[in-house]
């Protein structure tokens, strides 16, 4: 039984422990199995679960506290796959071989153990091609000291074997040193769950008798010659009530007598940090209750017991009919109880979050498995001989990068060109004024902060913030206009704590991590206010760049691809040649020079205390890396905006402001904060290649001034036509060129490379602007949406079901629609079947429900339907509201006059088409946004497909 397990595992600190089980639907099993793990209390650093059946879940895992998991891509039949979770375990690595005829991850450990987690279909009678393939993995890990097979291999090995196919298997890994762990039969008679052993440790196996499927789960314990630390699960509770009354009788008056803005901030941030201290403990959460389901009760327990008691009775009188039949019947009822019992906790727990937003998506996310799991980043710790070394090599690399790549060149920072530049600008007349705040605008920002954000170096959360609200703001106020009043920003907000997280690529190279800084509370407050002060004099006095899409109010990601289209089907439709080059720059924000962004915020008007605020805020940055409970030191940072901060995108945009407005010719920039796009046109391919080379050595020029770096390798051209055969020869190309000597003749620098479609903001542009990339991405997208609402209908109530509908899917749906939503009917049918299952699926209906009555009934729009309404709306904030005077009423946004029915797909046509038929039938040019989506929202509801249709034809 499960609950003996642990007697038969000694100082399980010294072992590693390994668990395999064939799942049969890991979705459908999984709380079973959990509940086998909470019984054994045996804690496991490895679970191995087999026969998961992936490919009818589209990759949603579900996910175990605590553990990090990884599975198989590589999918034979519906069936298949391999899942494995991970916890506890230094210096590892996970890699999928490809091992035919079998589903296959290997995991290893430091330098001496592998573990082969396996599963091989029994659909697959010739074992030939799976053995070679054994023998040659095998072959490859002879380095390893220990190696472990484990999993279900269809191979039954139990007793004497007569079959030649298992003598060909067993004599296979006997050459390679290994041998069976055990012959127990895992599923009736036969053994078919392996655990096949090369080692010099002691093991122990344990076969458990268990019904979570009808094979038998299998428990390795291996003796290890260094002990298994378990990482500590600790957690900080903060008691309210004492902290309550020592808020209330702490004497903040003199902080109030300070006018140094360092002295204020420090006693303060002091006082509040010993506050915390003396009323915050630090709690250990024991072992033997971190994987028990809050669902589960005690008397499910016992009839889990009882359960498998009777299935244990059944295996030794399988003839019985009586007992078949009646462990049958107690195991579908216990099945059906489990079920409801996880189904009443979960709708309970939606109910009781019924007015917390964040709170009900970390709810549906843990109950559809969409919960997306952060890649570990102990593999770091793996860079010295020790983790305190570790960490100081990760900080210095990432203190450090900013000016490695800034050293590169050779023209330094300010030089005579650049100020030249600089002086040109007409915005030397104008000067930002920074304004003191109050307590309401204090107040105000932090009732605006999310409550779970990350706490930085002080441990002053924003739970904290707004609870002592009433204390806080006039003491927060006092402090602030200091700093606005002296152009001082505090050093005790200066300091950034980074956490690591990993991208893509490997786990051990610290250049493939993102860093995430996390700053102080009490600062962001601070810099939302200055902010918020310098966005309204950007904007006011038109100094930013209309071309820039980046980090500014009513301009977004889907204005800017949507710009981009518009853009280069103009062009085709003048019968011009069209090529864009997406530029991709290196540790773009990490690489600002902050004297020449001083020097362009001077041009920009600000002077005086706004501008020593603005120094006073970049320079004497610290910042420190964290890895689990390992920290760094405080290593300066002299290059780059603050990662992480409210002012530094804002910063980079000015810093990048004019390269948005650089004159290359024939061509046009669009860019979202460092995304760029560069769009050249000609009359000939020739011209236009000539022009692209041209304006890209205007902008690599630029670059070189200001220290930022083009990544040749990311940096990709797309050519633009409506028809391949139309496309120029693959011997032009634009070349990068570092040396910034075009004219000679044997330069070596790298030509971009031409591509066929390239990903920009999350959209697939191709080169002949179809989309069928795109929305083929969308619609896998979409129909990996039909398992989450499957799994959450059951649990949620109709108006959960519907937000979720809306933030899920035609979240997806809308974005940047008024670029892709004009595509080919036939290119969308496939979408617009996802679509409607989802719709099916999330409300009951059957497959074959009528779509008419199908979007009528959940009050929803097509994706067509989407795609007008969209275009609509952005027409409509475009065209500015007049009395119409000219006879032709029916004229409100002038139309564009195209020469071909290719063009007219996209919005530069189809928004003024669309706004003046349908403001000629709902007479809407005077309404607001809001009204006007509701009104257009409620019209296209009564549309069938046809009339849709008609709306978007000329």
């Amino acid at each position: 039984m499960a609950e003996e397990c642990s007697s038969y595992v000694t100082n399980p600190s010294q072992q590693l422990k390994i668990i395999t089980q064939n799942i049969r639907s890991i979705h459908a099993n999984i709380n079973s199995f959990l509940t086998l793990l909470c019984r054994m209390n045996v804690d496991c650093e490895i679970l191995v679960l087999t026969e998961c059946w992936l490919n009818r879940y589209n990759g949603l895992i579900p996910s175990i506290d605590q553990y990090t998991y990884y599975y198989t891509k590589n999918l034979l039949n519906q069936n298949d796959g391999v899942v494995l979770y991970v916890k506890n375990i230094k210096s590892y690595t996970v890699e999928e071989p490809a091992l035919q005829d079998a589903s296959c991850l290997l995991l290893k450990i430091g330098t001496d153990k592998a573990i082969i987690c396996i599963y091989r279909s029994p659909s697959i009678r010739d074992i030939s091609k799976f053995l070679q393939s054994l023998d040659s993995l095998l072959a490859d890990l002879t380095s390893y000291k220990n190696i472990v097979i484990v999993g279900d291999l269809n191979i039954d090995i139990a007793y004497s074997p007569s079959s030649n196919q298992t003598s060909d298997y067993l004599d296979l890994i006997a050459s390679h040193g290994m041998l069976p762990a055990h012959t127990i039969p895992t599923r009736e008679t036969a053994c078919l769950d392996h655990v096949m052993l090369k080692t010099n440790l002691s093991a122990v196996t344990i076969v458990l008798h268990s019904s979570v499927t009808d094979h038998a789960p299998v428990l390795l314990c291996l003796k290890l010659k260094t002990r298994v630390k378990p990482r500590s699960l600790t957690t900080s509770k903060t008691n309210f009530s004492t902290l309550d009354q020592a808020m209330i009788t702490t004497d903040f008056q003199p902080i109030y007598q300070l006018t140094d803005a360092n002295e204020a901030a420090d006693c303060l941030i002091t006082t509040l940090i010993r506050l915390l201290n003396n009323h915050t403990s630090t709690i250990k959460l024991p072992s033997n209750q971190r994987l028990f389901q809050p669902w589960m009760t005690m008397g499910m327990l016992r009839c889990i017991r009882n359960r498998d008691a009777m299935h244990y009775k059944l295996k030794q009188n399988p003839s019985n009919s009586v007992l078949s039949i009646t462990y049958k019947r107690y195991r579908n009822f216990c099945t059906k109880i489990l079920k409801k019992l996880k189904r009443d906790y979960d709708r309970t727990e939606l109910r009781e979050a019924a007015n917390d937003s964040k709170k009900i998506w970390k709810i549906i996310k843990r109950v559809t498995y969409t919960e997306t799991p952060n890649t570990p980043n102990t593999d770091l710790l793996n860079h010295s001989t020790s983790p305190k070394l570790a960490v100081e090599r990760v900080n210095e690399f990432f203190a450090s990068v900013g000016r490695n790549l800034a050293q590169n060149f050779s023209s330094p920072p300010g030089s005579e060109k650049f100020t030249t530049e600089m002086t040109s600008s007409p915005s030397t007349l104008q000067s930002f004024v920074m304004l003191s705040t109050d307590e309401a605008e204090v107040e105000e920002i932090i009732t605006s902060l999310k409550a779970d954000s990350a706490t930085g170096w002080d441990n002053i959360s924003t739970k904290f913030l707004k609870r002592y609200t009433q204390i806080l703001v006039p003491l927060l106020t006092h402090i602030f206009n200091i700093c606005l009043n002296t152009g001082t920003f505090p050093r005790h907000f200066k300091k950034a704590i980074i956490h690591p997280i990993h991208k893509t690529g490997d786990t051990h190279c610290v250049n493939n991590y993102r860093p995430i800084a996390v700053l102080s509370s009490i600062s962001k407050i601070l810099e939302r206010i200055v902010n918020k002060r310098l966005m309204k004099y950007l904007e006011d006095k038109k100094l930013l760049s209309p071309n820039q899409f980046g980090f500014r109010r009513g301009k977004s990601t889907s204005d800017a691809v949507t710009k981009l289209v518009d853009c280069v089907v103009k062009n085709i439709d003048m019968k011009q040649k069209v090529l864009s080059i997406f530029l991709d720059l290196k540790k773009a924000f990490d690489t600002v020079s902050i004297p020449n962004l001083l020097l362009k915020l001077e041009e920009l008007g600000i002077r005086g205390k706004p501008l020593e605020f603005m120094k006073d805020y970049l320079q004497n940055r610290t910042q420190c890396v964290k890895i689990q409970e390992h920290y760094s030191r405080d290593a300066p940072v002299t290059f780059g905006v603050p990662q992480g901060s409210v002012l530094g995108p804002t910063l980079f945009l000015i810093y990048v402001n004019q390269l948005c407005d650089l004159k290359l010719g024939d061509g046009s920039i669009i860019a979202f904060a460092d995304d760029t796009v560069l769009t050249f046109s000609g009359d000939s391919w020739h011209d236009t290649f000539n022009s692209a080379q041209k304006g890209l050595n205007t902008v690599l020029q630029w670059l070189k001034t200001h220290t930022l770096t083009l990544n040749t390798d990311k940096t990709k051209i797309l050519t633009f036509s409506m028809r391949n055969s139309t496309q120029p020869s693959d011997t032009q190309t634009v070349t990068a060129h570092s040396c910034l000597l075009p004219d000679v003749v044997a330069c070596t620098c790298p030509k971009l490379e031409r591509c066929k479609t390239i990903k920009y903001l999350g959209v697939i542009v191709d080169n002949g602007l179809s989309f069928a990339a795109h929305i083929e991405t969308l619609t896998k997208r979409v129909r990996k949406l039909i398992f989450v609402v499957k799994t959450l209908r059951n649990v949620a109530e109709p108006q959960i079901m519907r937000c979720t509908y809306f933030a899920l899917c035609q979240s997806l749906l809308n974005y940047c629609i008024c670029a892709w939503g004009g595509a080919p009917k036939t290119l969308l049918l496939k979408l617009e079947r996802a679509h409607r299952a989802v719709l099916k699926v999330s409300t009951f209906r059957p497959n074959l429900f009528p779509t008419e009555e199908l979007y009528k009934n959940c009050k929803v729009l097509t994706v067509r339907q989407l795609f007008v309404l969209n275009t609509v709306l952005l027409q409509h904030h475009i065209t500015p509201y007049a009395i119409i005077t000219t006879r032709r009423k029916d004229i409100i946004s002038q139309p564009f006059r195209s020469h071909y029915s290719f063009t007219r797909r996209f919005p530069c046509f189809q928004g003024p088409h669309l706004y003046n038929k349908i403001n000629k039938i709902l007479n809407f040019n005077s309404l607001p946004n809001v009204s006007l989506k509701k009104k257009l929202s409620t019209w296209l509801q009564t549309l069938n497909y046809n009339n849709t249709e008609l709306l978007l034809s000329t």
